[in-house]
């Protein structure tokens, strides 16, 4: 006979935000783009939250001495990198 297995309300619910880049293709610079995703792990489902929210001042690629967000990828040869960004306030 199987075994009843109790949860905590709201325990198996959890919130989390992925953050994008989109490149502008008419000035160069990148907008950041962020989702809030829901994961329920009892169903085994994760769905948008929300819509995408739009930073909202654009940013240029930067250098390692001066930025305020860096991304960080593995390349087509398998080695990491990272890409640093700075916002563009007007």
């Amino acid at each position: 006979m199987a075994k009843c297995k109790a949860y905590r309300g709201g325990s198996d619910i959890s919130y989390h935000e992925s953050i994008s880049w989109n490149k502008d293709p008419e000035t160069g610079h990148y907008w950041r783009v962020t989702q809030e995703y829901v994961t329920n792990e009892r169903e085994n489902t994760t769905k948008k939250h929300g819509k995408p929210v739009k930073s909202d001042y654009p940013y240029k690629v930067s250098d390692e001495n001066d930025y305020d967000h860096v991304m960080e990828y593995t390349g087509w040869d398998n080695k990491p990198g990272k890409m640093y960004f700075k916002e563009l306030i007007s």
